[in-house]
């Protein structure tokens, strides 16, 4: 069994073997092109749907929002500047509206494109180790990115409501769980739930390796 100085020699070796640094750094800057062109149309939705919604809401309820305090309340935590703003979306519900429709659009792309690229980052890393790279596995995540999201919210969400009763258990799921996304890439077909208890079952024994 190969020691953990050993993997890093073998795995900075193939790095370096051919042009499989070249194409790992070019994919990775098309990962990051990518969220980054996928923040960008999430401030445009927002703000379109900012100006959209605009027209169709009181004015008085649009100078309600420059009006709170949300600022103070971030600063200083200030329990009073919490209960106006509380006050305010009580006394006009359609803000509660707007905020929803202005940010759940917005954030469905970022999420989207976050478990795009961290598709694309794994795919990368798992065709590196098996000789096989090309720039194309940077971009293979487009159709699976709400599969990645899926099982990475379910592996912290596990990690972290065990992190809630003893830091130890945390720590063990954290390291059980290592190897998930790459399953999921290898096995697209899986449930979240079967990438980590597969993960799981070829943890056992290494984790005191992986750490």
């Amino acid at each position: 069994m190969r020691t953990a100085r050993e993997i890093w020699r073998d795995a900075w070796n193939l790095l370096w073997t051919g042009d499989v640094y070249g194409k790992f750094l070019f994919g990775t800057f098309c990962l990051i092109f990518v969220g980054w062109l996928a923040k960008i149309v999430a401030v445009i939705l927002s703000l379109a749907g900012y100006f959209i919604l605009k027209g169709m809401f009181d004015p008085q309820a649009l100078a309600a929002v420059e009006e709170m305090p949300w600022q103070t309340f971030l600063k200083d935590y200030d329990p009073a500047a919490l209960k106006e703003i509380v006050q305010t979306l009580c006394h006009y519900p359609q803000l509660v509206i707007m905020g929803l429709l202005l940010t759940i659009p917005p954030l469905f792309v970022i999420f989207y494109f976050e478990g795009f690229k961290g598709w694309g980052m794994h795919a990368m890393g798992i065709a590196g180790a098996r000789r096989g790279l090309s720039v194309s596995h940077a971009l293979c995540g487009w159709g699976h990115g709400w599969k990645m999201v899926a099982l990475i919210l379910w592996q912290q969400t596990l990690v972290g409501l065990k992190m809630l009763l003893l830091v130890v258990p945390g720590v063990r799921a954290l390291f059980s769980y290592a190897l998930a996304t790459y399953l999921l890439i290898d096995h697209p077909d899986w449930t979240s739930r079967q990438c980590l208890n597969e993960s799981e079952r070829l943890m056992n024994g290494h984790r005191w390796r992986l750490l």
